[in-house]
Parts: structure tokens; sequence; C-alpha cells
């Protein structure tokens, strides 16, 4: 088949390496207004003159916008809808909400942009982490997965603040069309539906379909333990770079400093890969989880710049370890593979909630007060996805679904 050939009629099943192409691209570009909120927040607050309350607003705003589409399309579209006409409409959406925040006259007519662009990204991140999931061997690929992310983000940390120091904060809104409209691509080479795919794909290899009932504890445990931890990533990650800014940080050295951290991420997502079936989940959890809180809890009060910048450089690589090793987790704890599908819109919820907690139990404009409260959540989703890994192992021996003992 010539490659003219390939690209316009492309396998689209669970089984193509496209898919893990796609899934990757989209997990690369679709989430670009989160993964650069930090330099979004500090170039708004500087051209719109705003305060730390309609600082945390947009935070708040961005993120729940992209939670609640995420839900939507986990409940209502992730089995019944055509993955890449969901996925077209998302990514038009990303354009035209990052145009009309460049557009944006005021703060209210910002926060409407905002609210369609993180509609798209909800959607569009979801997609491309729910079609990794649906791949077979999801804990390798969420690995490389992240490795290529931080290929990708390492560049955009050093260019994106020489950009908008050159051209103002147009230059991020350009960068996000461009992109979302990448996004598009990616979409072409999606399955119809992989989902409804892995279902049948699980029920013909277990013979009958698995009973979800079974692993209902256990998710609950790990599914908890990610939505947690998800609170912890939605507190502390939007405002790097206002704390940065309070310390007499510039916005380089803020980009050069989650470069450094997206470096190390790169190595770390390679190894959370190899390591995958080499030690348990629980093992691999812990041990980043109590490494990252103790990083987060250094973030939260020391008053030095050069200590600051240094635990936000670990703080990025640790977090997107971490994240990989939960996205595993609950592909493994849940062998039905019916809860497992809403991991994205569990880490989606999260993100979201996360700002609103912590915005509930600090003061207004205390960031690294409210990155203490990440800490925290760290330190609480590490105990309970201790016990969802073992509630799950119990479960995998009950049924003797022996494949997954190794993993947990």
């Amino acid at each position: 088949m010539s490659t003219i050939s390939r690209l316009t009629h492309p396998t689209r099943t669970i089984h193509s390496k496209s898919l893990i192409i796609a899934a990757t691209m989209l997990v690369m570009f679709a989430p670009n207004a989160f993964n650069f909120l930090p330099f979004m927040l500090g170039g708004v607050a500087d051209v719109m003159s705003l305060d730390a309350g309609q600082i945390e607003t947009i935070a708040m705003v961005e993120l729940l916008a992209t939670a609640v589409s995420s839900l939507i399309f986990s409940l209502f579209l992730i089995r019944r809808a055509n993955w890449r006409y969901v996925g077209y409409t998302a990514a038009i959406a990303l354009i035209a909400g990052n145009y009309m925040s460049m557009t944006a006259v005021d703060f209210d007519s910002f926060i409407n942009s905002r609210i369609i662009a993180g509609s798209g990204q909800g959607i569009g991140y979801s997609l491309g982490l729910v079609g990794m999931s649906v791949t077979k061997h999801p804990g390798r690929n969420f690995g490389y997965m992240i490795a290529a992310l931080n290929v990708w983000l390492i560049t955009w940390f050093i260019m994106i603040p020489e950009l908008m120091a050159l051209y103002g904060l147009d230059a991020l809104y350009q960068f996000f069309m461009f992109a979302s409209a990448l996004c598009l691509v990616a979409f072409w080479f999606f399955p119809n539906n992989g989902r409804l795919e892995k279902d049948a794909h699980i029920t013909e290899n277990a013979g009958t379909t698995v009973d979800k009932k079974h692993f209902v504890v256990p998710m609950i445990w790990v599914g908890g333990a990610f939505l947690v931890y998800s609170l912890s990533l939605g507190i502390i990650y939007p405002y790097i770079e206002i704390i940065g800014d309070s310390m007499m940080a510039t916005t380089e050295d803020v980009g050069l400093v989650l470069a450094v951290g997206s470096i190390m991420a790169v190595v770390g997502g390679i190894l959370t890969a190899l390591v995958d079936k080499k030690y348990s989940h629980i093992a691999i959890i812990v041990t980043l989880s109590v490494i990252n809180a103790a990083v987060c809890f250094g973030m939260a009060t020391t008053q030095d710049t050069t200590s600051f910048l240094g635990f936000s450089a670990m703080y990025i690589m640790l977090w997107n370890m971490v994240y990989a090793r939960y996205y595993t987790a609950l592909a493994t704890t849940d062998h039905s593979g019916y809860f497992s599908s809403y991991g994205p819109e569990i880490g989606t919820v999260g993100l979201a909630a996360g700002p609103i907690l912590a915005q509930a139990m600090t003061d207004t404009g205390d960031f690294q007060g409210q990155v203490g409260i990440g800490s925290v959540c760290i330190v609480v989703a590490t105990l309970m996805v201790i016990i969802g890994l073992r509630k799950s192992r119990t479960v995998a021996s009950k049924l003797n679904l022996n494949s997954a003992a190794p993993t947990h």
C-alpha cells in the first residue's frame, strides 16, 4: 500500500500503531492551554491589570470547562458517538476559543472565550487518554506518551517566554491555535469508537462478559486516589509562574525551569515504561508520591527564589511520572474496562475542583498556601491507592486473573 493510500485510508482500529501516535499527538496538542496556563495567567494579569481574585477565577473557569466537557463526553458519548466526529468538533472549539481570547476586549469576554476553549480541551484531552487506554499495552504506551509530551514541552517552555517578550500575549494564543489545528490531523487516524472495540475484545478473550461488579470497590479506592491526586495538580501547577514572579523570578526563568523539569520527565517517562513489568504499582507510586509530596512541601514553605525554582523543576518531572502510573493502575485494576474508561474524566474533575478547594481553604492570593494544600492531597491519594491496589490484587486472585497479578 502506498504512503498516500495509507494516509487517505488509514487502519482505524485499537491495534493500529497509528492510534498510539494519534493519541500521543492529542495529549501533546489538545491541553496546551493547561500546560502553558502559568504563562497565560501571568500574561493576562499584566495585560488586563487583574487582581488576585480574577486570576483565580480564570484558572477555575478554564479547568471547570475542561472537566464539564470531559464528563459530558464520558457520560453520554464515549460508547455512543463516532470519536472522530466528536474530536473534529472539539478541535474547532479549541481554535475558535483561543482566537476569541486573542481578540477579547474585557475580562468577561475573555472568560467566555476560555469556556469555549476549555470545552474543546476537555474532550480532546479525554479522547487522547481514552484512545491510549484501549491500546494493547497501556502501561508501556503511557510511559512513552509522557516522554513524547515532555519533548514537545521542553521546546515551548523555552520558546514561549521569548515569543511573548517579542510579540506579546497574542503569540501564546496563536501557538494554541496552531496546536489545535494539528489535533484535526490526529483525529483523522482515530477509530470510530475504540471503547466499544475494546469491550468486544475483552469479552472475546474472556469467553464471556467480565462482570464489572467485582471491580467496584478497588476502583472506588484507586479512582478516588487519582481524583485526589488530580486535585493537587490543579492546585499547584497553574500558579508556578505567579509565585515565581512574587519571588522576583522572570517569566524566562520560570520557562527555563519548566523546560529543565520536562527534560527530567522525558527520562522519567522512559524509565516508567521500562520498569512497568518489573516492579509493582504500589512500590512505584508510593516511592514517587512520597518524593512528590516532599517537593511540594518545599515549594509551599521556601522563600528563596532559587530553591522554589529548583523544587518546581522537580515537581514537573514527578507529576508526569506519577500521572502515568495512575493511568496504568486504573487500566489494570478494572479488568472489565468499564470503570477505567472514565479515567480521563476523573482526572479532569480533579483538576477543576482543585483550585476551588484550595481557594476555599486559603486567603485570596495566598498561592503558596494553596501549594501546601496540594501536598496534603498527594499524601491522602497515596494512602488511598495503596488500599485500592491491595484490594484489586485480592479480587484478581479470587477470579484467577493471573495475568494481572505481577502488575500490582
